[in-house]
């Protein structure tokens, strides 16, 4: 069992801009999966062969820096995909 691989981003991007471009850079389609918090969304897709489902944090915070933070399994591409 690996840790998740994390990725902070500028609060600029939401979750329509990470869904936009991880259907543009993989030429797949992203369900968006809203869920019981404003603040945190899932992003359903495949890359190639492997299912994967991304968890966005929007309104998250590291060292008084505003911004988006992506989770993603340790499996399959997720290093490439981040």
């Amino acid at each position: 069992m690996g840790l998740d691989r994390r990725l902070f981003i500028s609060n600029r991007w939401d979750v329509e801009d990470v869904k936009d471009t991880l259907e543009s850079l993989f030429d797949t389609k992203v369900k968006y999966v809203p869920t019981h918090s404003p603040d945190y969304t899932t992003l359903n897709f495949s890359v190639g062969e492997d299912q994967r489902s991304m968890s966005v944090f929007t309104g998250y915070e590291v060292g008084g820096f505003k911004g988006v933070l992506l989770s993603l399994g340790a499996g399959g591409k997720s290093d490439e995909i981040l």
